[in-house]
């Protein structure tokens, strides 16, 4: 019987003493150790922890337990010299065992930098694979994290849009228009920074300006600025806002009396025609419209469909939201290889974020073998076309 198998007594709420009664009760064989180890690894009672030796031949025969015990006492100076470098390849090794304590304890060191470079996304990803199983400490330290990330993120924005940047405006004006944390929801703001990247042309910011004006998000009605900011971003291409000048159109007609509700008019869009005729471009923004329900009859599956067609002819943006939606489990069973295989299609299109994004994934030996090499070949892949978030990575790893 091997310790890692016994997760019931590990991710129990086993006291020491109560492990230590029942291990006289069923004798002093493997069963016993195995049920002391994972008491151990619940409440971190190192000084508790079998012999150095004891635990670095059980840790070389695989026992995520040890492994871990073992990783920490390195870390602690517990019995052994302060080694943070050794500790790292025991306590990845526990964690990819899907060790409940090592996925957090490894998230703390990717989170303050100890024994590798910091990175918050894999220190993210570490505590929430931990806090999902319940670890109450890892739920902690992920909501910390996360709050401190998206305040470093909004700061970086506003620093950006004030200095001029359409995206940045655009971006900042979309999450005081949405409430997304740190912000409380602000229309007024929203408007502001929505306005200041449409006056430059952005054809997404001209959209939501003529929706906060046709839905009177802060603001009164007004049927004219509406059309005149979705006329703007039409003119440009952008498909929503044909779609939703279309629309008004019928309405004010009085040919359909409620097309956001009618499944059919979804076939009467410009772009269902063109989809349909094998534009890969329309197919990626009709498979968005049915999975987001805007201007159709939200239809997650349809939606889907769309988009596989769309990546299946090497479309960069819908190969990138599979891969995405594969990697998140976004109405869809979490599957990193398979979001390994769409990142890895865009990222040989040249694609920056599926650079990123595969870099990542190598570097986590999520959905693929882990390989350091290949990570740091998509980094610099990415970092060359200026991805920033890349760049950082390179310089972590230096």
């Amino acid at each position: 019987m091997r310790c890692d198998q016994e997760t019931g007594f590990r991710r129990g709420l086993l006291t020491l003493v109560g492990v230590m009664d029942l291990s006289k009760a069923l004798g002093s064989g493997v069963f016993a150790y195995c049920v002391l180890f994972n008491a151990i690894a619940v409440h971190d009672v190192l000084a508790a922890a079998p012999p150095l030796a004891e635990l670095q031949r059980n840790a070389q025969q695989g026992n995520l337990d040890a492994q871990y015990i073992l990783a920490m006492q390195y870390l602690k100076r517990d019995g052994v010299a302060a080694d943070a470098a050794a500790a790292l390849p025991w306590l990845r090794k526990s964690a990819d065992g899907g060790h409940l304590r090592a996925e957090y304890q490894l998230g703390l060191l990717y989170r303050d930098g100890v024994a590798v470079g910091k990175d918050v996304e894999l220190a993210l990803r570490w505590l929430r694979l931990a806090a999902g199983a319940g670890l109450m400490e890892a739920q902690t330290a992920y909501d910390e994290l996360t709050q401190a990330q998206l305040t470093r993120e909004f700061e970086q924005l506003r620093v950006a849009a004030q200095g001029g940047d359409a995206a940045a405006q655009y971006a900042l004006g979309r999450r005081y228009l949405t409430g997304q944390a740190p912000l409380a929801a602000d229309s007024a703001q929203a408007l502001l920074w929505l306005t200041r990247a449409a006056e430059q042309q952005h054809a997404d910011a001209q959209f939501e300006v003529g929706m906060v004006y046709k839905l009177g998000k802060g603001v009164p009605r007004d049927v004219a600025r509406t059309q005149l900011w979705l006329g703007k971003a039409a003119a440009q291409g952008h498909i929503k806002a044909k779609v939703v000048l279309q629309d008004m159109l019928r309405e004010a007609a009085g040919t359909v009396a409620d097309v956001q509700k009618s499944f059919k008019f979804s076939e009467t869009l410009p772009v269902y025609r063109a989809a349909m005729d094998g534009d890969a471009s329309a197919q990626f923004e009709l498979g968005l419209l049915f999975i987001r329900g805007e201007a159709v009859r939200k239809d997650f599956t349809r939606g889907l469909a769309w988009l596989r067609r769309a990546a299946e002819q090497e479309h960069v943006g819908a190969q990138r939201e599979l891969a995405d939606m594969s990697l998140q489990g976004v109405e869809l069973p979490q599957d990193a290889a398979t979001a390994f295989q769409w990142y890895q299609r865009a990222a040989l299109h040249g694609d920056a974020q599926a650079q990123y994004m595969l870099g990542n994934l190598y570097r986590a030996g999520s959905g693929v073998h882990q390989n350091f090499t290949e990570s740091r070949r998509w980094y610099a892949a990415a970092a060359k076309q200026g991805h920033v978030k890349a760049q950082e990575r390179l310089g972590a790893d230096r």
